[in-house]
């Protein structure tokens, strides 16, 4: 048995990988044909009520498409919030999630209005783009769960 390790594959296309013993060049073998695509993690834009929000995240590759063959790539996120209060959180900054036909979905949780930036976290050789989660009309005043108020004051002209 022959271990092998170091084996990437970096460029997109079709291919396949013959190896051959050092000491024994008899023993030789390819490997079939497999297809190396450019992935990217993908955080979907989210918006609604403070609270518990499901975000998905999704693989896809270099034309946009949703990559379905994959149920093995894992990821981890971390979590920016627009005002630094800690109240957002997430089980995925602290357990891998794994896609599953190329997509996945995570609950971000906050308990105040305000936008958290998701940023996908993955050791395997992925691009990256981040996603925006919006909580409860961030930027409006809020009051509780989801609750805005807009003001308006009427001024009498007095003669």
């Amino acid at each position: 048995m022959h271990i092998f390790s170091g084996l990437s594959g970096t460029d997109p296309g079709t291919t396949s990988i013959t190896a051959t013993d050092s000491t024994y060049s008899a023993a030789t073998g390819t490997s079939p044909q497999f297809t190396v695509k450019e992935g990217t993690v993908i955080v979907r834009d989210t918006s609604g009520p403070v609270g518990p929000l499901a975000v998905t995240v999704d693989l896809i590759d270099s034309n946009g498409d949703d990559i379905t063959t994959d149920s093995g790539t894992t990821f981890t996120v971390a979590l920016i919030e627009s005002r630094d209060d800690d109240t957002t959180t997430c089980s995925a900054e602290t357990n891998t999630v794994t896609f599953k036909n190329g997509t996945a979905t995570i609950e971000v949780t906050d308990t105040q209005a305000e936008v958290v930036t998701v940023t996908p976290v993955s050791e395997d050789y992925l691009n990256i783009i981040s996603g925006k989660v919006t909580f409860g009309g961030a930027g409006v005043p809020s009051f509780g769960s989801g609750f805005r108020m807009k003001w308006w004051r009427e001024l009498r002209n007095e003669e």
